[in-house]
């Protein structure tokens, strides 16, 4: 955002570059938005010698806006992972209960069974985890 900053006040009579830059208006909330701004941003500015020879009167480098393009870089890079990561937890949530509603339905016929097959011997199906209402 210093660099933001730094651009508009660099180009403050340049509408060429503040259009090319997106240096008008307030930056993307949204993750997808923001990268998109700030790749634009450093992609655009650093492709553009004269731009480059303006905002280094103020101090800004190639190098500079280079470190600044990587972070922006990495920061895309975990919100992959991040997203890659979340579709992996759901799928295996799904999973785990597709099994636990299988083995419900297992567990319900085998409890009925037991109470068929053990009737009038309360302790056997105690023995089973299946208590009977006294």
């Amino acid at each position: 955002m210093n660099y933001v900053k730094i651009a508009r006040i660099a180009f403050k009579n340049d509408a060429g570059m503040w259009t090319k830059l997106q240096l008008n208006g307030r930056r993307k909330q949204s993750y997808s938005g923001w990268i998109s701004q700030a790749r634009l941003f450093y992609t655009n500015l650093m492709a553009d010698e004269p731009a480059m020879a303006k905002i280094s009167e103020f101090g800004v480098t190639a190098e500079k806006l280079q470190a600044g393009m990587d972070l922006v870089l990495a920061v895309e890079d975990q919100l992959a992972r991040l997203k890659q990561e979340s579709g992996e937890a759901q799928d295996a949530t799904k999973a785990r209960d597709k099994a636990v509603d299988v083995l419900q339905d297992w567990y319900s016929d085998f409890r009925a069974i037991a109470r068929i097959a053990l009737q009038g011997r309360p302790q056997f199906l105690e023995m089973l985890g299946i208590t009977e209402p006294s």
